[in-house]
């Protein structure tokens, strides 16, 4: 039986991440011929997404915010509305990378502006995440009665849209 184990994840789990990267690698390659519109913040929004390990992600989120700026200066409204939402995800990517170098202050303030965007656009599943990041400083903070707050509002948010990736990630940082 341990033998059979074994050999499922000789075989098989490298594939899930090589499929992952996988993943990664096309939107790469999609980025390449991408102009600066809203087509690219997606494509650098699922980049992101589909990278696990911040330091392979951030130098994308660089160009994420910097768009997203960009366009939020656009005249046409719905640009401006989306611009707006992929800010917002920049800014909790980034509360992301501070919480990694554990510089809560500076975590707190980019997931706090985040939120308030978020809230404002009613973005749920920015909003799932940005909460989901905010009980992360808080039990990093040690505050883990206000920590389960936040996880709490991130699941609800998570299995009103049935995402159940963010609700394994939530259940991951409950415990």
């Amino acid at each position: 039986m341990k033998q059979k184990y074994l050999l499922f994840l000789l075989f098989f789990l490298p594939s899930f991440f090589i499929s992952q990267n996988n993943k990664a690698v096309k939107f790469i390659d999609q980025l390449k011929t991408a102009g600066e519109d809203t087509n690219k913040l997606n494509i650098l929004d699922n980049i992101i997404d589909q990278l696990e390990i911040i330091e392979d992600w951030k130098s994308y989120n660089i160009t994420y915010g910097n768009l997203s700026q960009k366009l939020l200066n656009s005249p046409n409204a719905k640009i401006k509305d989306c611009a707006q939402r992929h800010y917002a995800l920049f800014l909790n990517n980034c509360g992301s990378i501070s919480l990694d170098k554990n510089d809560n202050e500076t975590a707190r303030k980019q997931i706090t502006n985040s939120l308030q965007l978020l809230e404002k656009l009613n973005y749920i599943k920015g909003l799932a995440s940005a909460y989901n990041n905010m009980g992360e400083l808080l039990g990093a903070e040690g505050d883990d009665e206000k920590a389960m707050e936040y996880f709490t509002r991130s699941l609800e948010l998570e299995k009103r849209t049935a995402d159940k990736a963010g609700m394994g990630s939530t259940y991951n940082s409950m415990a």
